[in-house]
């Protein structure tokens, strides 16, 4: 299974930052900075989401990004990570509270543990049939 993309769940502040853009297209130096991608990977994106070469350089309409980005923000693949993170949320805050709650330390007397054992023999003796 392919490692999830980090930008999925960005999506929403990404085409936000590209709404305020006074630009008709956008270059792979945009897409890696706003992504957070290396070269290559923000070449495959471009290519993915109705980008083109000009010469060397890709570019993409920017009004097409923002459309086929609010296209996986509605789709089933954002949802699913969506709900995956905040079950991943909730269940490292339940492990913090766990081990917060394991740090606890509640001092007992001695004595405590001899009154323990003292009434685990008797309840064994009990159960042989030889109870006093």
């Amino acid at each position: 299974m392919p490692a999830k993309a980090a930008w999925l769940l960005k999506i929403p502040e990404i085409v936000t930052m590209l709404e305020s853009f006074d630009v008709p297209v956008v270059d792979r130096a945009i897409i890696e900075s706003l992504f957070g991608l290396r070269r290559r990977r923000a070449i495959e994106l471009l290519h993915r989401l109705g980008g083109y070469q000009t010469g060397k350089t890709f570019l993409v309409d920017r009004h097409l990004l923002i459309g086929n980005l609010r296209r996986l923000a509605a789709g089933e693949e954002f949802d699913r990570e969506s709900r995956r993170k905040e079950r991943l949320g909730g269940a490292i805050d339940q492990l913090r509270r766990y081990n917060a709650g394991a740090r606890v330390s509640i001092p007992v007397p001695a004595d405590v543990f001899n009154r323990k054992r003292r009434i685990s023999r008797r309840a064994s003796r009990c159960g042989r049939g030889t109870c006093t």
